[in-house]
């Protein structure tokens, strides 16, 4: 299996007084990560974004599916079986190609 993502995610940076960094999703609240530098930062920005999301899954919440993050499906089957430990892979790639499945249908609408 290749690696397949999705849409990169946008994210704004900021520099604090004490010269740490802040990157933030806008579109994807609750992805809000510091680090030392301005791509230590992005890093744990990108790392947190899969577990924000599947947390918004979780709960029934909306999540911007134009605006994901570039992930590998690897990375999100990580996520997914934190959240159902019982989820198999073969369901998890029938769930994903249906995402996938959507998310073109919307862009084409």
């Amino acid at each position: 299996m290749g690696r397949r993502t999705l849409n990169r995610l946008k994210l704004e940076f900021n520099r604090e007084t004490d010269g740490k960094w802040i990157a933030e999703a806008p579109e994807l609240p609750g992805v809000l990560a510091y680090g030392a530098t301005r791509d230590e930062a992005k890093g744990h920005a990108m790392s947190l974004a899969p577990h924000v999301i599947a947390d918004k899954i979780e709960h029934g919440e909306p999540v911007p599916a134009e605006r994901l993050t570039t992930l590998d499906i690897d990375e999100w089957w990580s996520v997914a079986r934190k959240l159902n430990p019982r989820l198999t892979r073969e369901e998890f790639d029938r769930q994903w190609e249906e995402f996938q499945r959507e998310k073109t249908r919307r862009e084409l609408s």
